[in-house]
């Protein structure tokens, strides 16, 4: 068994392993002996996905260095369902710990921040220095969600495109009183 085993999908692993012993009641005596595995199939780990190929493939990417990009991954919130948008958080905090990290200067951490905005790497949001991470190009959470969030996202004309906003529940209630509400 090579030491990658464990992290192969869908491989079948033993939780445990349960005994049945048949005992002579008068005696105590072991009869016999059986064994039951339980068993179960190996979950994906936890992961940070990152499409390169996709992502070098994009006009305009190649103005950015993928060490920011890797260094941005650890920013990246999880996709935890199948609405709650991955989002990352810059601020100057995470622009000087990223400025440490990666050894350059606030200003092209900055510089690298509007590229990737530009790219479709990034959306902003009415928060500042809060984005939205395209889930073509980086994922972090289980497919499920993730292939979710993709519906929310288009390539037209070499673009990337947020199409659908996630609505609060506030703004979902308001538009069911008007009678304009679209799932």
């Amino acid at each position: 068994m090579n030491g990658t085993a464990q992290f192969q999908k869908n491989k079948e692993t033993t939780i445990y392993t349960k005994l049945h012993n048949i005992i002579d009641s008068e005696t105590g005596e072991i009869l016999s002996q059986e064994s039951e595995e339980i068993k179960t199939k190996a979950k994906e780990p936890d992961f940070v996905k990152v499409y390169l190929n996709t992502v070098m493939t994009f006009q305009g990417i190649k103005n950015i260095s993928s060490d920011f990009l890797i260094c941005l991954c650890n920013y990246i919130t999880y996709a935890n369902d199948e609405k709650t948008q991955m989002r990352v958080i810059i601020n100057k905090m995470i622009k000087d710990e990223m400025s440490i990290k990666l050894n350059i200067k606030i200003n092209m951490i900055e510089k690298y921040i509007r590229k990737s905005v530009e790219a479709g790497i990034l959306f902003k949001t009415e928060y500042r220095g809060t984005y939205i991470v395209n889930p073509f190009l980086f994922a972090r959470g289980e497919w499920k969600n993730i292939k979710s969030l993709q519906k929310k996202f288009d390539f037209i004309n070499g673009i990337w495109k947020y199409t659908k906003k996630f609505k609060t529940e506030e703004e979902t209630e308001q538009e069911k009183k008007h009678g304009e509400y679209t799932n």
